[in-house]
């Protein structure tokens, strides 16, 4: 669950940042992961997986959960798992986990709330963060982001 600042933090800004969440040999086995996936070469991924270094802004690994066993972890780490429950009303659901890696050459992705450029009144594109009550179960659209790096956490 939330604490009640993590929720103020969230509803303001869309997103929450979770230090330390990743650390020792847990953090060690997710990075040897995702290095094993960035290192496989495009035509010798398994089937089902697809690299694609044609992005703009980054290299894209589809499927990354399920390259390795430590990145499958990550889908329901014991520290995210009951935030990611809480906001999606009980019910998620994982419709994807790619991997998205930054290379040098390659200009910066920025943060953004969704497509920005199909937000015109004729396509009118989708938000990072909706809830949607009614008569059908909450819909909640969240993305989280993993950045599996070695920085220690800071004390609050």
């Amino acid at each position: 669950m939330m604490t009640p600042d993590q929720r103020y933090f969230f509803d303001l800004t869309g997103y929450l940042h979770l230090e330390g969440v990743l650390q020792g040999e847990e953090l060690q086995k997710v990075q040897e992961a995702a290095q094993r996936y960035i290192d496989t070469p495009p035509d010798q991924v398994p089937d089902g997986f697809e690299i694609n270094l044609e992005r703009e802004h980054f290299n894209w690994y589809l499927h990354a959960f399920a390259f390795d066993k430590a990145l499958e972890a990550l889908t329901m780490h014991p520290v995210t798992w009951p935030i990611i429950k809480e906001l999606l009303d009980e019910q998620p659901r994982l419709l994807g986990g790619n991997m998205m890696v930054d290379f040098h050459g390659k200009p910066f992705h920025p943060l953004h709330a969704g497509h920005e450029k199909s937000l015109t009144a004729e396509v009118p594109g989708w938000r990072r963060y909706q809830v949607h009550k009614g008569e059908s179960p909450a819909t909640t659209w969240c993305s989280s982001s993993i950045s599996p790096t070695s920085t220690p956490a800071t004390a609050a």
